[in-house]
């Protein structure tokens, strides 16, 4: 295990699901069978993406983990440069937290999620809710909150997000964290409002295409997270696929939202017993995330 320590925590996930494929699909086990309706309404997605055996021994592995990955050279540099300016010596309340939002929101995006948590926090303390930018702060970290195991937290800090400025995103994170909790009636009561808005916004929309993208990317994220805590992993993953088209197109706003997206896919797939094909989509994550943040962004437990 001494080889392994070097590498972030997530690819460790990513050499653990790969193993877990390879004793599972070797041993005689098959994944699980789709109806024909089912493989219809996902194969739209997949039938263009060329397909690339997964390596099968340890070394093949470590080899994928050495590569330099695949992002936008441009939009890694930017991020890069701006997570790595130290915080101003002096200034006011208001010049740090942006300073410091900024920072955070770029180390969020390399997936250097420590750093990105306490330039959060050192934000939020420089920040009244009266500031512009104290609703998606507040998303921001609750979403890493979660992350790092404390959904009471993430749940406080949505909710006060919430209250602020209504977003469907904010119920679509709360229909997981109140699932994570167990709490099912407030999964529905999330859900309900989440969709209510969505309606709303529709007709507010529909002459920027950026926002319709994200519109139905949030819609799609909601129902996905709703089926997912009903357990209806097959249901869930045709929103996660509709999901994941729009994000994709929109990696030039949020550099991480793709790579996020291919996680929860695969992480779908995996619960459904589809472990090569879940494989899959980690291998493109991991080649995006090595290209976006390298070897050193990490993507905590409870993402």
């Amino acid at each position: 295990m001494s080889n392994l320590k070097r590498f972030p925590r997530y690819l460790l996930w990513w050499i653990g699901l790969t193993l877990s494929g390879l004793l599972l699909v070797g041993s005689g086990c098959v994944e699980k069978k789709m109806s024909v309706k089912q493989a219809k309404a996902v194969t739209v997605s997949m039938e263009t993406a060329p397909f690339e055996p997964p390596p099968r021994r340890i070394g093949d592995i470590l080899d994928v983990l050495d590569q330099p990955g695949v992002f936008d050279p441009d939009i890694t540099r930017r991020y890069r440069e701006l997570a790595d300016t130290p915080p101003p010596e002096e200034g006011d309340d208001a010049g740090k937290a942006a300073f410091f939002y900024k920072r955070g929101k770029a180390a969020d995006n390399l997936g250097r999620s420590r750093q990105a948590r306490e330039d959060y926090r050192a934000a939020l303390q420089f920040s009244t809710p009266d500031d512009r930018r104290y609703s998606r702060l507040a998303f921001n970290l609750g979403n890493l909150e979660a992350q790092f195991g404390d959904v009471d937290k993430a749940i406080a800090l949505t909710e006060e997000s919430l209250a602020i400025k209504p977003r469907i995103r904010n119920y679509e994170k709360l229909v997981k964290y109140y699932s994570r909790k167990g709490d099912f009636k407030a999964v529905k009561k999330s859900l309900d409002a989440g969709m209510d808005l969505a309606a709303k916004m529709t007709r507010k929309v529909q002459r920027s295409q950026t926002k319709r993208l994200g519109l139905t990317a949030q819609v799609n994220g909601i129902q996905a997270q709703f089926f997912s805590s009903r357990g209806q992993h097959t249901q869930a993953e045709i929103y996660l696929r509709k999901r994941l088209g729009s994000l994709l197109q929109m990696v030039d706003r949020n550099a991480r939202i793709g790579i996020n997206a291919r996680l929860d896919l695969s992480t779908n797939l995996r619960k459904q017993g589809r472990l090569i094909e879940a494989e899959l989509e980690v291998r493109k994550a991991l080649k995006e995330a090595l290209g976006l943040g390298g070897q050193t962004a990490t993507i905590p437990p409870g993402l």
